[in-house]
């Protein structure tokens, strides 16, 4: 059993061994059996969210489309793309810190910028567990 995401080129194929989806493009990672976070990027479900195959520590990856993140005035987030049917679409990954779980965009300067996008978009002033404040 597998499943493609075709405008963002992602693979996933069910491990009857492991009982779990992994991702072949994004080698050694599983999606994750719980995709909402509930602890930060309130609002919002334009992700996904990966864990590391076989890691005694749990190594987790987002991944967000790569667009214009959009906040409705009902407090919902959206990360806008194009719609053209047959546009390849690449996206970010943001990894969580292993020990104080906040994400880290390490793909440069681009990626550091819609991380801070989404954390504002999705920012309100209830305390933010992950931020401890």
């Amino acid at each position: 059993l597998q499943s493609r995401t075709q405008r963002y080129k992602l693979t996933f194929h069910f491990d009857q061994d492991l009982c779990v989806l992994l991702c072949r493009e994004i080698s050694g990672y599983k999606l994750s059996k719980k995709q909402q976070l509930d602890s930060t990027l309130r609002g919002t479900t334009a992700y996904l969210v990966l864990e590391k195959v076989g890691s005694q520590n749990i190594e987790r990856l987002l991944i967000s489309p790569k667009g214009i993140v959009v906040r409705d005035p009902h407090s919902n987030v959206s990360i806008q793309v194009t719609q053209e049917c047959d546009a390849e679409l690449t996206f970010f990954k943001f990894h969580f810190h292993l020990r104080f779980d906040f994400l880290e965009a390490n793909q440069g300067c681009s990626s550091r910028m819609q991380l801070t996008a989404l954390h504002a978009a999705t920012s309100s002033s209830l305390p933010d567990e992950m931020f401890k404040m």
